[in-house]
């Protein structure tokens, strides 16, 4: 009996022993899995550096073929010697390839400059600010400074056929031209429209520089009166060189147009010679 209760007692030793070592397992594996997993992670990194680097590179590479495609170009300075002469406004003279800078000198508490076709006279505070060929050219913008030296011409060429077309109390659109360099735009033109019994002669004379725009243009304006008066003056013109219409022979209307030839010329000045003698024609900008 007693050995039997032993045998039981052994038995129970040995199965609470195995449990015990089922027990210890999972206590085990946790310590592998972290450690697995650190392995992996460490090698996800490890794999994950070359990628960061070689991305780094073409951004490096991109860096590269950015900066040897941007080109650096120094501004126009002066010499010193002129920016010297400059500051006193003594005469002197700088070129670069396309224009010339030339102090003039000191008049009316200003310095004269001229450069390209423009006449510049800079106050003396502001000499100091000037030093390259794009300072020149900020200020020909400037219409208190710079003047654009040219000799306001208008075009006179149809206004003897501008005065009949206002006879007949009709408008008239005479001839159009652009002119135009490095700086300036200028627009000219000679028209005339029949308003409320009035004759107004437009000769556009437009001057552009860089978006600043100045009007030369002149205004005439004659009452239906006035025309008609001075219409003898201009009739037999129109009778020998003004437009025709006819028929051919196919009966199509066939227009020959107004003539402009060395009469119709000397009828265009003596016109506007009379025109501004007698006060019918007066400066836009005044």
């Amino acid at each position: 009996m007693i050995r039997i209760f032993y045998r039981i007692l052994f038995f129970c030793g040995l199965i609470f022993s195995a449990n015990a070592q089922e027990i210890k397992i999972p206590e085990e594996n946790p310590v592998a899995e972290v450690s697995e997993i650190s392995e992996q992670s460490s090698t996800e990194t490890a794999s994950a550096r070359p990628a960061s680097e070689f991305q780094n590179n073409i951004e490096s590479e991109n860096q590269k073929d950015l900066d040897e495609q941007v080109v650096y170009v120094d501004a126009e300075v002066f010499s010193p010697t002129f920016m010297k002469n400059l500051i006193a406004c003594t005469p002197d003279t700088e070129n670069n390839q396309e224009n010339t800078v030339e102090i003039i000198g000191i008049k009316n508490n200003k310095c004269q400059i001229k450069y390209a076709n423009f006449d510049l006279n800079v106050p003396t505070t502001l000499l100091g600010n000037i030093h390259s060929f794009e300072d020149i050219e900020t200020l020909l913008k400037n219409k208190d400074i710079s003047h654009y030296n040219y000799r306001v011409d208008y075009i006179y060429e149809g206004l003897v056929y501008a005065l009949d077309a206002c006879s007949k109390q009709k408008d008239y659109f005479g001839k159009q031209e652009e002119l135009s360099d490095e700086y300036v735009i200028i627009n000219r033109s000679l028209s005339a429209e029949f308003v409320n019994g009035i004759c107004v002669i437009n000769l556009q004379n437009t001057q552009n520089i860089d978006g600043v725009e100045s009007d030369y243009g002149v205004t005439c304006s004659l009452s239906f009166k006035e025309v008609k008066k001075l219409e003898p003056y201009f009739k037999d013109i129109i009778e020998k060189y003004g437009e025709r219409r006819g028929f051919g022979t196919d009966g199509h209307i066939m227009v020959k147009p107004a003539e402009q030839n060395k009469k119709t010329h000397e009828s265009d000045v003596a016109l506007m010679y009379y025109m501004q003698k007698n006060g019918f024609c007066k400066k836009n900008s005044d």
